[in-house]
């Protein structure tokens, strides 16, 4: 791999530039978070089912927003852990060039 020099100016262009990625991917997983939050929630659900007492199977939203806002946050939530790949392989990217080789082995595993 090449070296080169970049000027101060230069880093902060692809800090920027591994920022709008990471930040795009979190939102496209986001927005498809938020497409199967019905699915999330039965998901994260599932394991208590056998527990709860019956006729207990629904949430209870004490204020008018939460229904909208409990989708969101699984969609948030769903779109982070699912960017996750992106995000680091956009940190991987932005740091790997400023470490020694013995270094970057020392890294991936």
């Amino acid at each position: 791999m090449e070296e080169k020099k970049l000027s101060f100016g230069e880093h902060l262009g692809e800090l920027r530039r591994a920022l709008v990625v990471s930040g795009i991917a979190i939102l496209v997983f986001f927005i498809v978070g938020v497409i199967f939050s019905d699915y999330l929630d039965w998901a994260l659900r599932r394991p208590i089912d056998d527990v709860l007492p019956p006729g207990s199977d629904e949430p209870v939203f004490l204020g008018i927003f939460e229904p909208i806002l409990y989708k969101l946050k699984l969609g948030l939530i769903g779109g982070i852990i699912a960017a996750s790949p992106i995000v680091f392989w956009q940190v991987w990217w932005f740091i790997s060039p400023g470490l020694y080789p013995r270094e970057r082995r020392m890294a991936l595993p």
